[in-house]
């Protein structure tokens, strides 16, 4: 689908319906990652390193939130044959 989105500019209504599913599941896997990340992966592992342990690591990926660079938002549709 991407790659005929990429070629065409655009989809067909039913393979952008599909595309938007599949993008949302996706987006929504990767907050779960994200919070699972946040919430119990990180605060166990700063339990047991200690601070100079920690420093030699992405200084960034220790702050809640240190994925910031990601952008979670809504996910704009592509356009269909009948827009067009």
């Amino acid at each position: 689908m991407g790659q005929l989105w990429l070629k065409k500019g655009r989809l067909p209504p039913e393979q952008s319906s599909r595309l938007l599913i599949v993008l949302t599941q996706l987006r929504d896997l990767n907050r779960r990652h994200i919070a699972t990340e946040d919430n119990e992966v990180f605060p166990a592992a700063a339990a047991v390193f200690s601070a100079s342990d920690r420093a030699g690591l992405s200084e960034a990926r220790w702050r809640p939130g240190g994925h910031s660079g990601l952008s979670l938002g809504p996910i704009p549709l592509p356009a269909s044959r009948s827009s067009a």
